[in-house]
């Protein structure tokens, strides 16, 4: 059996790498690579985990894609030092233009609410990777555990759907963390109508995801699929359990799956198909 390897895709200025230290999964045996088209985030992100002198640290200056090309890249406005967002009472370097939300969707992004005009600026052309290709020729066979951290600001969408389409899904063995994001979707559109979009989307790929790892069970690690819905609009928030129930929920607070596959939360509601779901969405907003 072959190492440990750790896909931060999204990396910003190194803070999940951080908590995933703290949690055991990332140690000094796991290749770890880190993957952020903003320069700023890299050049931070190195001092951040300049300390762990002993671990295994590729940084990627890239945005994964699903084909190698160059891309325009937006950028947010940071403050120039903030708390790490993980609760590890560290303080992060990070440039004015290291935020969050910084993406290459062009004019397919809609900005979110929160994020004033003067806070985002055009940044320069940045390359981009055929993620697909990547995992293709960096991941052995052999691979022990595979684990998947992903945060790219709207390009989810594209990026596991290009996955899935050249069956490159299968060299992940556990999806850590993922986050989705509704920029693509216009924020002026009726509430109920953005909410069931977006659920659309999210649910079609999950539902790809699952089946795929239903056809890869020899890899003989399960998936973990820990995942949250970044709707600014909607409030609509997602997990899924292993068997096959969609769980939801219309309120600020986030879902938790314990390890036993029970549901902890103070409103919530599972359904067996996506129309029931989308029902229940209309009749609770």
């Amino acid at each position: 059996m072959g190492k440990d390897y750790f896909l931060d895709c999204g990396a910003n200025v190194g803070q999940s790498v951080l908590h995933y230290i703290s949690e055991g999964v990332i140690t000094p045996e796991t290749e770890v690579h880190l993957f952020d088209p903003n320069p700023l985030c890299v050049a931070d992100g190195k001092e951040n985990l300049k300390e762990y002198t002993n671990y295994n640290f590729t940084w990627h200056t890239v945005a994964l894609w699903n084909e190698n090309c160059q891309k325009r890249l937006t950028l947010e406005y940071a403050p120039s030092h903030y708390p790490d967002q993980y609760g590890s009472g560290k303080t992060l370097k990070g440039e004015q233009w290291t935020g969050g939300a910084s993406n290459i969707l062009g004019d397919e992004w809609h900005p979110p609410e929160y994020i004033s005009e003067e806070y985002i600026k055009e940044g320069e052309l940045v390359d981009c990777i055929d993620f697909g290709e990547f995992l293709w020729e960096t991941v052995p066979q052999d691979a022990a555990n595979v684990y998947l951290k992903m945060d790219i600001e709207g390009s989810e969408f594209c990026v596991l759907d290009h996955l899935l389409d050249t069956g490159t899904f299968a060299c992940i063995t556990d999806v850590i963390g993922l986050e989705w994001h509704d920029y693509h979707l216009d924020p002026s559109m009726d509430p109920h109508d953005f909410g069931s979009a977006m659920c659309q989307r999210v649910n079609d790929l999950m539902y790809r995801m699952a089946l795929d790892e239903a056809a890869n069970r020899n890899r003989g690690s399960a998936r973990v699929f820990k995942t949250h819905v970044n709707v600014s609009t909607s409030k609509v928030k997602f997990a899924y359990l292993r068997n096959g129930l969609m769980v939801y929920t219309l309120s600020e607070e986030a879902l938790e799956v314990g390890e036993d596959r029970t549901v902890r939360g103070s409103e919530f509601y599972t359904g067996t198909s996506f129309p029931e779901v989308l029902e229940m969405i209309r009749q609770a907003t």
